[in-house]
Order: C-alpha cells, then sequence, then structure tokens
C-alpha cells in the first residue's frame, strides 16, 4: 500500500502489455545481381536502408549466406524487431504483501507469450555450409553493397539479412538465390574406411544436359596424402545409371580423390576427400591398479 492524500491506497496488480513495435520496422532492400549463379562465382549484394518514415537512413546490416539443406536439419527463426521489443519487462517493484485481504482473492503475476586433360575442368573441391557472415554499415544516404564468392555447393542458398539503425528501427528478413550446373557429378561414398575394406564408389551424373541412355566417361585420381601414392582409374558409364568403381585394399591413411565426368560436350569434377582406419572402435583404457592390496578400512 501506498498513502495518497492522507488514505490509505493498495497498489495495483501487474499485468501485461503488448507494444506493436511494426512502427519501429524499417525497410531493408538486398538485391543480387542475378538469380542463379554457377559454383565458385561471385556474388554481389546491393543494400539499401530506410527508416520507418521511408526516409534514406544508415543502418548497421548483417549478412548471413547459407546453404538451405542445413535448415531442413535445423530450422531458423530471425524477428530482430521482436527480439528488442516482445520482451516481458518487470515494474520495479522488488516485492510486495497485503497483511489482509477482504477479497478473498489470491493475486499472481502473469506473463505474456512473444512472438578432358584436368586443367580444362573446374574443380569443385570447396564444400560448405555457409558462404559469408558479415555486417556492413550503410553510408549516409543508406546505400551499401558487398561482394562474395559462392562455394562449390549446387544447392539453394539462402540469404538472411537483419539490420538496425541508431533509433532502434530494425528488421530481418531473407531470400534465396541458386547455384546450378547443366551437367554435373553425384557419388555415393564414405568418409571412413576400414583397412579390412575393399572399398567402392558409386558415380553418376545428373543436370538438363545430362541426357538419360547416353554415354559418359569418368576418371577417378585417388591420392594416399600421407605417402603420395597415386592411382588413376578410368571407366565409361550410362546417363541415369549408377557406375560403380572399386578402390581395392587400400592402406592406412588421409586420401583425396578427384572425380571427372566428361560426355563429349559438358563436363564436372569433384574433390571430396576421406580416411582409411584400421579401426571405428574408440575406447578408454583404465589407468593400471594394484589389485592385491585391500581398499577396505583395517579394524580398530
Amino acid at each position: 500500500i501506498y498513502v495518497k492524500e492522507g488514505k490509505f491506497v493498495e497498489t495495483a496488480y501487474p499485468t501485461s502489455i503488448l507494444y506493436d513495435y511494426s512502427e519501429k520496422e524499417i525497410s531493408i532492400d538486398v538485391e543480387s545481381d542475378k538469380e542463379e549463379y554457377q559454383p565458385g562465382e561471385w556474388v554481389t549484394l546491393d543494400i539499401q536502408t530506410k527508416d520507418s518514415d521511408g526516409e534514406l537512413y544508415p543502418a548497421e546490416v548483417n549478412i548471413s549466406v547459407v546453404d538451405e539443406a542445413y535448415f531442413n536439419l535445423y530450422s531458423q527463426s530471425v524477428d530482430i524487431l521482436g527480439a528488442i521489443y516482445a520482451g516481458n519487462y518487470g515494474t520495479g517493484i522488488m516485492s510486495e504483501f497485503n497483511s489482509s485481504n477482504h477479497t478473498g482473492n489470491i493475486y499472481g503475476f502473469g506473463g505474456a507469450e512473444g512472438g578432358g586433360p584436368e586443367g580444362d575442368y573446374y574443380l569443385r573441391s570447396d564444400l560448405k555450409d555457409t558462404a559469408i557472415f558479415e555486417t556492413i554499415k550503410t553510408d549516409i544516404n543508406g546505400n551499401g553493397g558487398m561482394t562474395f564468392k559462392l562455394p562449390d555447393n549446387l544447392t539453394s542458398w539462402r540469404i538472411t539479412y537483419q539490420g538496425i539503425n541508431d533509433k532502434m528501427e530494425a528488421k530481418s528478413s531473407f531470400f534465396n538465390i541458386s547455384s546450378k550446373l547443366p551437367f554435373y557429378i553425384s557419388t555415393i561414398s564414405s568418409d571412413y574406411y576400414l583397412t579390412s575394406d575393399n572399398p567402392s564408389i558409386s558415380i553418376r551424373v545428373f543436370g538438363d544436359e545430362a541426357v538419360k541412355g547416353s554415354k559418359v566417361s569418368y576418371k577417378i585420381v585417388l591420392v594416399n596424402e600421407e605417402i603420395n601414392d597415386r592411382k588413376e582409374f578410368n571407366q565409361e558409364g550410362v546417363i541415369g545409371e549408377f557406375t560403380n568403381l572399386s578402390l581395392g585394399i587400400l592402406e592406412k591413411g588421409q586420401y583425396t580423390i578427384k572425380l571427372f565426368a566428361d560426355n563429349g560436350k559438358y563436363n564436372d569434377a569433384l574433390e571430396e576427400k576421406f580416411v582409411v582406419v584400421d579401426s571405428c572402435l574408440l575406447y578408454t583404457s583404465p589407468s593400471p591398479r594394484d589389485r592385491t592390496r585391500s581398499r577396505m578400512p583395517s579394524s580398530a
């Protein structure tokens, strides 16, 4: 309670008030120079920011470019405005109590819910989930941009942007660009093999220019990186079918395998790595103990 004009007044209990923070949303326009790219190609983004009144205004904008396939495993929810303004804030009252309550009600606190030769091929070897994660600041007129190189994944890339200005106005959103090839190689293989295995790799080509039933030539270069031992395999295949190639018994070590496919008009090359080990079993060996001595306390 508190005293007002000589009268005792009971304090009001806190309640939840939802703030419509859409008035704090700014405008961020992010445009790529193309919608479709090839692996390893450079991407240019033009960025323009405006404040909540629609006037050109500087802001800091974070850009992340991530393989869309990643979000099939781990969903993403980006809401920078909600992160800033949707929280619950206390009244500043550390504690309170009533010595008596004539209504008989018990009050609680509520909360709101916030809402050919190898040189003729482009070798795809830079395969990763994230192309870039970077923050830029637009100039006084709200203009900015960035350039980055795509990895070698053939995928849809999600470009997520979230920005904030010095007036605590913000926005977040995303769009996609794609990285494609008309003719590309795909494999079924493992990251690990045993020295007792006789591993094989399955190869196939896909793409708009991979005509089913036509011939394709494969070349595989296998290198043991630890002893610099190189093996080369050549095999003919049919587009639309898997071609299986035995790598033979392999010694323990780190391996790089380069796969080349050519149909006479188009080609593609892919680099992968794997490890050959004696065993995949991991165990912890306890420290030796002297079990001849009793660990029971001696009687008095």
